[in-house]
């Protein structure tokens, strides 16, 4: 019992500390607790979610910033259903940056690319990879991180569900960009995406079969 008891207050001392952005504590909390980082800061009792998350979720770069070099993204794919969330079973630190919108704390990842590439390939429940939320977003910053090794290599294995997505949000910028990453497309696949539009975007029709044929002729 006391011992239960002391785990929760070692968790609930990193969960604070994220929370107010506190790295002086976290610093004392991964110099105290060393080689128990990823375990210390698991929280059963709120849906899974650990320090990281609770970091991402107030936009606290600094602790997000220091908790990284940790591992403490290790135990990062949790049972994310906070009523104001949609992502589901299988959400990571990079859908969750991607969902709040906040691409600073995605740039922190991306710092620490080498050790969290499998974060971006990640389907949750709903079936959405990292891209598939980052074509939702039409702003600058998208493309910026398109851009990136990772998620240039998940637009190669999902283009067609990317495009549509693209479309479905209405967002020309990604559109045009995703389909600037080929040199041909096969008219099986223009026939697949026409459909799709026509049957649930017609609104969008046009754009999409004009700025094809200028790709095409261009």
């Amino acid at each position: 019992m006391n011992c239960c008891k002391s785990n929760s207050k070692k968790a609930d001392a990193w969960f604070t500390a994220s929370i107010q952005n506190d790295v002086l504590a976290l610093k004392t909390l991964s110099s105290k607790f060393a080689g128990t980082i990823d375990s210390s800061n698991k929280d059963t009792r709120r849906h899974g979610l650990c320090a990281l998350h609770y970091a991402i979720l107030n936009r606290n770069l600094d602790s997000i910033s220091f908790l990284l070099p940790l591992e403490a993204h290790l135990k990062t794919g949790s049972r994310i259903d906070f009523s104001d969330l949609t992502l589901g079973v299988g959400a990571n630190i990079v859908h969750l940056s991607l969902f709040i919108g906040d691409f600073s704390s995605i740039q922190c990842v991306l710092d620490y690319s080498n050790t969290v590439n499998t974060d971006f390939h990640t389907i949750t429940a709903d079936n959405q990879t990292c891209l598939q939320l980052l074509t939702i977003k039409a702003t600058k910053q998208t493309i910026t991180f398109i851009q990136h090794d990772f998620f240039r290599q998940e637009i190669a294995r999902e283009l067609t569900s990317s495009l549509i997505r693209a479309v479905q949000f209405k967002n020309q910028i990604v559109f045009q960009y995703l389909l600037q990453q080929y040199d041909q497309l096969s008219d099986s696949f223009v026939v697949n995406i026409f459909e799709i539009l026509i049957i649930n975007y017609f609104s969008v029709c046009i754009k999409f079969l004009n700025y094809y044929c200028l790709f095409i002729v261009g």
